[in-house]
């Protein structure tokens, strides 16, 4: 497969890095290589009727075209300089392994650059890879090598010059803008600026002082900064006297701090502390206070509070009295619990309710009351309540007597309903007859 390229102004520039001079190669026409050759030139063109062959050539296809046959080992940087963008060089070498491609430029840029290692007589196989048709009728190819360069007509700065480092001033290459130095600029020196303390002097140390160069920062001279001396005047408690060690108070330096002489303190009295308690007193036994030294904790005073003696306590039951039978109570210490007191609590007898029936009269069956204790329940009290009797109803007509038939009539007790039924005598008749 070829890859179609349209338009474009093609520049392959070839850059042979080496590190031993080789003679200048150049192109033949006839074998279509580049080679080494003995006209030694600055640069060499492609003709342009040789540009279709290699813009027509595709990028994964190997074309026996145009190849470089590596004259020594070295660095090989190949350059295509193009009037379009998009265009980049891809390398292969002789099995059609692909070995490196340049990155394509945009369209803005019309520069771009892959480097590669070759081995001495190897051949590298190098296309354009192109989005553009083929048609090119004033394109044209060259190639700079070993130092050999077309140089431009403008002499120009090529590095600037320091304080100690000198610059250059030369020309460029028209085809790779390789720099080629052919005067030296002289270094410019260094300009003093305001010195700086780089070290502060102390009190037992000297300072430094610098000047500092202007352009370059670096350091044109230094110069020492006499020590201060140390300043007396305050004082302070290096160590504090105490009640069993003397203490040291010393002249401090105000600016650094260090020593300059120093003074004994004599022994303080104790500092005494609060009373505390070691043991508290109780019920039956005396208390020890004991008060100490702050900072040796010697014993400077003691104190024996007296026993303080039992505190009654309320009193509690341990057996409730009954109707029958005693209790008992006792008394304990409020503090420790100790019994102080104990008592009898003599029985308190039956405590007689009122009367309750326990059952009731009824018409023919006597009935019964009791006086029970209010605490064990026993009955104290019986007595007998009389029968009621029948307590019976009015007579009630449950059929008319007549003078033929006799009636009959009922009554029942309000109590227990018993009922009683009696014959209404039949009504009398008149003489006997009516």
């Amino acid at each position: 497969m070829k890859k179609t390229a349209c338009f474009l102004l093609t520049t392959v520039l070839f850059i042979l890095l080496a590190s031993s001079v080789f003679a200048a190669t150049q192109w033949t026409e006839n074998a279509k290589y580049i080679s080494g050759g003995e006209n030694r030139t600055a640069a060499v063109c492609i003709p342009k009727t040789e540009y279709s062959k290699v813009l027509s050539l595709s990028s994964y296809i190997i074309s026996n075209e145009y190849y470089l046959v590596a004259p020594n080992d070295g660095t090989y940087i190949f350059t295509i300089t193009a009037d379009k963008g998009g265009c980049s060089i891809l390398l292969y070498d002789e099995k059609g392994n692909y070995v490196g491609k340049s990155n394509a430029f945009p369209e803005q840029k019309t520069t771009s650059q892959v480097i590669i290692e070759a081995k001495k007589d190897e051949r590298i196989f190098f296309v354009v890879d192109s989005p553009y048709a083929r048609l090119a009728l004033n394109q044209y190819v060259q190639i700079c090598f070993d130092g050999y360069h077309k140089q431009s007509q403008e002499l120009v700065v090529l590095a600037k010059p320091y304080c100690t480092e000198d610059g250059s001033k030369g020309y460029r290459c028209v085809y790779c803008d390789t720099s080629i130095p052919v005067e030296t600029i002289p270094a410019t020196g260094h300009t003093p600026t305001t010195a700086i303390a780089t070290k502060k002097a102390t009190c037992t140390e000297p300072g430094t002082l610098v000047t500092p160069c202007l352009i370059c920062d670096e350091a044109i001279s230094t110069s020492e900064i006499p020590a201060t001396g140390h300043t007396g005047g305050k004082k302070e408690i290096i160590q504090p006297a105490t009640c069993i060690a003397t203490g040291i108070e010393g002249e401090m330096c105000i600016t650094c701090g260090e020593v300059l002489s120093t003074t004994t303190l004599p022994i303080t009295d104790h500092a005494a502390g609060k009373m505390t308690v070691v043991k508290a007193a109780t019920c039956l036994e005396a208390g020890l206070n004991e008060q100490h030294c702050t900072v040796c904790d010697v014993t400077l005073a003691t104190e024996t509070p007296a026993a303080l003696g039992h505190t009654p306590g309320a009193w509690q039951d341990i057996l409730a009295a009954t109707c029958t039978a005693d209790g008992s109570r006792v008394q304990y210490c409020a503090v420790c619990n100790a019994v102080l007191a104990e008592e009898v609590l003599p029985a308190h007898g039956h405590r007689a309710m009122e009367w309750s029936v326990t059952r009731e009269a009824a018409c023919l069956q006597s009935g019964l009351k009791e006086k029970k204790c209010s605490d064990c329940g026993l009955a104290l009290e019986t007595e007998q309540l009389d029968a009621l009797g029948h307590n019976y109803t009015e007579w009630e007509t449950l059929t008319e007597a007549t003078k033929e038939q006799e009636g009959e009539k009922r009554r029942h007790c309000v109590h227990c309903g018993d009922t009683q039924f009696e014959k209404i005598d039949k009504i009398p008749k008149v003489l006997g007859i009516f």
